[in-house]
């Protein structure tokens, strides 16, 4: 378990991949994925809602917010 601001120094993943237009991507805390299974996550993502970030963190709250919520959605647009 890892956090900013409790050690002196952060180790942090880093990786790539390649995305194509129309891909979506999801940065987020385990507050969303310990109460939102993975395919309610996809559902919402892929409802196309204006606000998904939104409306994943309201689908955990909704199923009980037991740690604090966070959720940032990218879509990838090459225009």
């Amino acid at each position: 378990m890892r956090a900013v601001g409790v050690e002196e120094e952060l180790v942090v993943d880093t990786g790539s991949f390649a995305v194509q237009p129309g891909d979506k991507m999801l940065l987020c805390s385990d507050g969303l994925t310990n109460m939102v299974e993975n395919d309610k996550i996809r559902q919402l993502l892929e409802a196309g809602t204006a606000d998904p970030a939104a409306a994943l963190a309201a689908a955990a709250l909704e199923a009980g917010g037991l740690d604090n919520v966070t959720a940032l959605v990218v879509e990838y647009n090459a225009e």
